[in-house]
């Protein structure tokens, strides 16, 4: 057996387990547990949460005015859009016929209360009373990112542009109006809209202004003092655009652009400021950051987050901050952070990848109480026998080609491993309802379960007491 690809048959569909690799500077992985007869099952870092390191407390701010409750909007990886109203929780996707797809990429909310969703080949726009979607017009490539003026218009960041649509049109304005000689390319990362009217848009090293009809462009050199690589952008409440990057903070304030540097380089995911002008910061690995007073504070899972990776920022008026992760939804009241996924609400994914908030949001909801399910399987090696005393693992994060804990689940928000008897049979008990990828040690090294492509980890859906049995594994050498 080698450690190419293997595949792997599920009832009667074709699908691939693929193999995995440990991350060179971590851990090796560990060999699988002895055989226990017939299986059992660990539980590491449970929905009902260990007792953890007390959380840093940002520090109280004054009451704000209160403002008027909105809907909040989550953008899922492939279950479309989530909204929360003081109505309740509310679907809404290509099967029920409001989304065009359900690979969201981003969701923003405009001045007049309409919901724009990216998705990968779409933009779909709700007016609170019906939806009509684009499948083309704004350029090149999937909608990235978006953002409403104040004159009825959104505008889209997309490769090798930013596209606007007003009164019915599309205007696009190509990567050459925003960025010059070094710093030009072709990737737009970002779009913001100003209090002033003024659109802002991040390219990988520059971030240009379009007022009055006219391109200004940053970049080093031309306003930046150095070379900067721009993930995101968001205003806060005086009209001050702000910028994320590796290395910390950007802000633009009368016409000079100001750097506040972050000890730590940091994988910039999103952005967002709340109503205090407290900037947030999501990272792919390292949870979120706050900077406030010229200091920075980072929070993590043991800090209270469900996930170290921040996908989406969303403040509300009334100084609540919403955040969007690989493992639910995360809500900090100032005082508390409160975790809602699938177990616990009626949200139907817990890999949310964009976030809006209108107004002052909704009030939020009392947790909800689901019983937990199973998930079953049989696993056979290339000659038939059965496969024992084999290792596997589920968990709820999407895994790429490489892991970097000392297996393919240890460091994620929420695992459980087990082991195969005698006959090649495994048992996952008492699973939170959720998504599950599941991961098995086939004596040559780690793989996982993908869909038929071998590109994407295949996705196992826990319902409320169920039982899923994911059938007959067959493990087949590749032939490459």
């Amino acid at each position: 057996m080698n450690r190419g690809k293997f595949s792997l048959l599920v009832a009667a569909n074709m699908l691939i387990l693929a193999a995995l690799a440990c991350s060179t500077d971590t851990m090796p992985t560990q060999e699988p547990e002895p055989a226990r007869g017939m299986p059992e099952t660990e539980t590491s870092q449970a929905l009902t949460d260990e007792p953890k390191e007390e959380p840093d407390v940002v520090a109280p701010r004054a009451p704000l005015p209160e403002a008027e409750a909105g809907m909040a909007c989550f953008g899922s990886r492939e279950m479309g859009v989530t909204c929360l109203t003081e109505a309740g929780w509310q679907t809404h996707s290509k099967e029920n016929n409001d989304l065009a797809g359900n690979y969201v990429l981003d969701l923003t909310t405009c001045p007049d209360g309409s919901l724009v969703v990216a998705q990968m080949s779409a933009i779909s726009v709700f007016d609170g009373q019906t939806w009509k979607s684009f499948d083309g017009g704004w350029g090149h490539g999937s909608p990235e990112a978006l953002a409403c003026d104040q004159d009825g218009a959104f505008w889209v960041a997309h490769f090798k542009g930013v596209s606007r649509f007003k009164d019915g049109s599309w205007t696009t304005f190509p990567s050459s109006d925003l960025a010059t000689g070094e710093a030009a390319n072709d990737l737009i990362s970002d779009v913001a809209v100003t209090p002033d009217g003024s659109v802002w848009v991040a390219t990988t090293y520059s971030i240009a202004q379009y007022d009055n009809g006219q391109w200004s462009i940053f970049q080093e050199g031309q306003g930046f003092d150095d070379k900067y690589f721009i993930d995101q952008l968001a205003v806060d409440s005086q009209g001050r655009l702000w910028a994320s990057h590796g290395g910390g903070l950007l802000v633009h304030e009368e016409g000079t652009w100001t750097s506040h540097n972050n000890p730590g380089y940091v994988s910039n995911q999103s952005m967002g400021i709340d109503a205090y002008d407290r900037v947030w910061v999501g990272t792919l690995s390292d949870g979120v950051l706050l900077f406030e007073d010229g200091a920075w504070t980072s929070y993590d899972m043991d800090k209270g987050l469900s996930s170290n990776t921040i996908y989406a920022i969303a403040p509300d008026a009334n100084g609540r901050v919403w955040l969007a992760t690989s493992y639910g939804l995360d809500v900090f009241d100032g005082e508390t952070w409160h975790i809602y996924r699938m177990d616990n609400s009626d949200l139907n994914d817990t890999d949310l990848r964009a976030a809006t908030v209108l107004a002052g949001g909704p009030a939020l909801p009392d947790p909800l109480a689901k019983d937990p399910g199973k998930i079953t399987g049989h696993a056979t090696l290339p000659d038939g026998s059965p496969m024992a005393n084999a290792a596997v693992e589920i968990c709820v994060e999407i895994i790429a080609s490489r892991f970097s804990g000392a297996t393919p689940c240890s460091d994620q928000p929420y695992m459980q491993s087990a082991t195969t008897d005698v006959d090649g049979n495994f048992i996952f008990d008492n699973i939170p309802v959720g998504w599950y990828i599941l991961t098995m040690d086939t004596g040559d090294g780690w793989a996982q379960l993908t869909t038929s492509l071998g590109l994407i980890s295949e996705r196992i859906p826990v319902e409320p007491g169920k039982t899923i049995d994911v059938g007959e594994i067959f493990i087949q050498e590749d032939d490459d």
